[in-house]
């Protein structure tokens, strides 16, 4: 241990890991001044600067993110590091479910993307000049049902909570049967009918990933559970 004055310039020099050529000169004038050799002081320094590097090492490892371990997002209102799956902050409520702007606009892509293709069949006139009557019907509402559930299929899952409930409400609705046993396949059910099971597909990938996403959240998953009830989807 060298006297107190020596050490405070000691650790100050080791604080950022390096010792640089001028702060080796200070150190060695104060050892001087106390008759410390300087080989020896060479000796320590390079001993502690190899300890100090050892620590700053571990300490690097101890902040990143373990294998499996979400990162950390910082809080837009307060600046607090929070899990990113983290939907409120704990510290100061912030909602970091997303913005609202854009799970509606999400929503609406998705319902222009479904109009195209409804309209795509409509003012398409080769399919009638191939076949012909009732058959060029039939096979232009198929290739656009098809059509349809490709897209609700391909769609990405939201990854908010806002895009989730956003989401849910309007999906819900369109993953339920119309009419009953005589009336489902009516000209006014059968459209939405036929689309039913993908649209439950879809409900069933958004509330597994909620599953995930929300398990801090509370509130939100009872939303979630109350929507997963009204397509039979339970123990979520």
């Amino acid at each position: 241990m060298y006297p107190e004055d020596l050490e405070k310039l000691i650790q100050l020099a080791l604080a950022d890991g390096i010792i640089t050529e001028s702060e080796r000169t200070v150190l060695h004038k104060k050892a001087a001044s106390h008759n410390i050799d300087p080989d020896e002081l060479n000796m320590v320094l390079d001993a502690r600067l190899y300890e100090r590097k050892k620590e700053m090492e571990e300490e690097k490892g101890d902040d990143e993110p373990k294998k499996g371990e979400a990162e950390d997002n910082k809080c837009p209102s307060c600046g607090a590091h929070v899990k990113s799956y983290t939907m409120t902050c704990p510290y100061c409520q912030y909602d970091m479910g997303g913005d609202e702007k854009e799970a509606s606009e999400s929503i609406q892509e998705l319902f222009r993307l479904l109009n195209e293709a409804e309209g795509e069949n409509k003012g398409d006139p080769s399919i009638g000049k191939a076949i012909g009557g009732m058959f060029a019907k039939a096979l232009g509402q198929d290739k656009t049902l098809q059509k349809k559930m490709t897209i609700i299929r391909n769609f990405p899952i939201p990854s908010n909570r806002k895009d989730i409930i956003e989401f849910l409400s309007m999906a819900i609705p369109l993953a339920k049967q119309k009419g009953n046993f005589l009336t489902k396949n009516s000209d006014e059910n059968l459209p939405h009918n036929e689309l039913v099971p993908t649209w439950k597909s879809k409900c069933e990938q958004i509330i597994i990933k909620a599953k995930v996403l929300l398990k801090g959240d509370s509130q939100t998953m009872n939303e979630v559970k109350r929507y997963a009830a009204e397509i039979g989807i339970k123990n979520i």
